[in-house]
């Protein structure tokens, strides 16, 4: 602080205790940077209120109004070590955060097309329709991870069974040879015996199974849906 600002700031006075002029010395150097007319007027202030008191009444004021340097982080309307007017952080330009990207809603259309797909895909695409479906069917938010299980395990069981009926039926077929070499007419008869015309060959049993995996996903597809409605119904409620 100049002299021109405050004259007699560091001039000793007797009316000033000796805690009174350290405390002023103190403040005067802590203001450096402050605005000069306010300053000033923080500095007139303090020693009005010090003036003409003993030492101990000089103490206690001083202890009430506090450390030098608070003073003049009050004056620049920051504390300590702060920067006078800090600037509000600029807005990200940036696109929105993986989290926020996660958060968003699934479009309802996801979990219809993932529906029709398991129900219709395998017949417009064979194979590769159906597994787009059931791909779609687990990404998505729509089906809890058991409906998900469920409608991918029926097609699964299905099929496999169906492969078991198509592999004894076929093997029924064919029955293993007698160890008799007797006579080729008799071994015609035999074959002939051995098949049966009341059971139906392996691709019959094929060939109807898939038509019914095809009727098979059509109910799975259908309750995919209904139970994705019913899941965007209570999201919405």
């Amino acid at each position: 602080m100049t002299d021109a600002r405050l004259p007699d700031a560091r001039l000793p006075d007797a009316r000033l205790a000796d805690a009174a002029t350290a405390y002023l010395a103190r403040l005067d150097a802590a203001l450096t940077g402050v605005d000069e007319g306010t300053a000033a007027e923080i500095l007139a202030g303090v020693r009005e209120e010090l003036l003409g008191q003993d030492a101990a009444a000089t103490g206690a004021r001083i202890r009430e109004l506090g450390d030098p340097e608070f003073i003049a982080a009050e004056a620049r309307g920051a504390l300590p070590g702060e920067p006078a007017a800090s600037a509000p952080a600029a807005a990200p330009v940036s696109g929105p955060s993986p989290a926020a990207a996660d958060a968003r809603p699934e479009p309802a259309w996801f979990a219809v097309v993932a529906g029709l797909l398991v129900m219709l895909g395998g017949v417009v695409v064979p194979v590769l329709g159906g597994l787009a479906g059931y791909v779609m069917v687990w990404l998505s938010t729509a089906w809890t991870r058991g409906q998900k299980l469920i409608a991918t395990a029926v097609p699964v069981v299905y099929l496999a069974v169906l492969c078991a009926v198509a592999a004894l039926v076929m093997g029924g077929q064919h029955p293993p040879a007698t160890g008799a070499t007797g006579a080729a007419g008799a071994g015609s008869a035999e074959a002939g015996a051995a098949a049966n015309p009341l059971l139906p060959a392996g691709y019959d049993v094929l060939w109807s199974g898939v038509l019914l995996l095809a009727v098979l996903q059509l109910g799975v597809g259908a309750w995919l849906l209904a139970a994705a409605r019913r899941t965007r119904m209570r999201r919405a409620g």
